[in-house]
């Protein structure tokens, strides 16, 4: 089983495996690039959002900054309205689906 595996069976594994790192720093420039979008760039933040979350509903809104160690790709967001900003850092897998101004630090 590999450490990535491992990570969301709830068995040890290494954060600092090759496979998640290169994994995670690429979640971490895309969310980066979310964060640093400018305010009147609505459809680039919604394409973000899109490739960033492993699933994400129609008209979903989050104020960056948005902050995740794995950039949201565990994140199953549904129609969420979130205009401030969001902070998720478990390694495995959440579920948040229909939340008006969401505040949450997890």
């Amino acid at each position: 089983m590999s450490m990535k595996e491992r990570m969301h069976t709830g068995e040890l594994y290494l954060p600092g495996d090759e496979e998640i790192m290169r994994g995670q720093l690429q979640r971490l420039n895309r969310l980066y690039d979310f964060n640093m979008t400018r305010p009147t760039e609505l459809d680039k933040r919604q394409k973000l959002l899109k490739e960033m979350f492993a699933e994400i509903g129609e008209g979903c809104y989050i104020e960056p900054p948005f902050h995740s160690n794995f950039g949201g790709g565990h994140v199953h967001f549904g129609k969420i309205f979130t205009p401030i900003s969001i902070s998720l850092w478990w390694t495995t897998p959440i579920f948040m689906w229909v939340i008006t101004r969401c505040s949450a630090r997890m």
